[in-house]
């Protein structure tokens, strides 16, 4: 699976499942130009950390089908790919082949949260077998505090900078 290797300075605490982390960083979105997408991504999971166990739901997660197969969702059996929807930045560019999992990566490889996943050993179909959970560290837990601190202040996730949390 491209982007996605095995950790194994990382500890599971599940048997089965696998840590995973961010490839190259000349792939990764540096924090500065983190938009929308990379934001929503980030509150999502820690919702899923904090109220889910941990679960990441597929369904709800931006998934280029060829690029994350083993995470795409199958609705209704029909193959619901995100390839056609970049991931948007904050200068108004987008990152094409870029989707709601590799900003997942991107926190992970900034020492946000921890990814891991697991698969069945025998699965029927090409798409959509595996499992994602994420675990928040103390930094992406700060991060997402100072997101929700600005969003109630009537802040945007459109004009959350990291640099609030920094310098705070």
């Amino acid at each position: 699976m491209r982007n996605v290797q095995a950790a194994t300075e990382l500890e599971t605490e599940t048997v089965g499942w696998i840590p995973c982390q961010a490839t190259p960083d000349d792939e990764m979105v540096p924090v500065v130009l983190w938009g929308k997408d990379h934001w929503s991504t980030l509150l999502y999971l820690e919702d899923m950390a904090v109220n889910h166990k941990g679960l990441i739901d597929n369904r709800r997660m931006r998934c280029h089908a060829r690029r994350h197969r083993p995470f795409a969702n199958l609705a209704g059996g029909v193959l619901m790919d995100a390839a056609g929807y970049p991931t948007r930045l904050y200068d108004g560019t987008v990152r094409a082949n870029h989707d709601d999992w590799d900003c997942a990566y991107d926190a992970a490889a900034l020492g946000y949260m921890r990814l891991s996943w697991t698969e069945p050993v025998e699965h029927e179909s090409m798409f959509g077998y595996a499992q994602g959970k994420v675990q928040m560290l103390p930094k992406g837990s700060a991060i997402v505090a100072s997101l929700r601190v600005h969003m109630a202040e009537g802040g945007s996730i459109l004009d959350f900078r990291v640099e609030e949390v920094e310098t705070a």
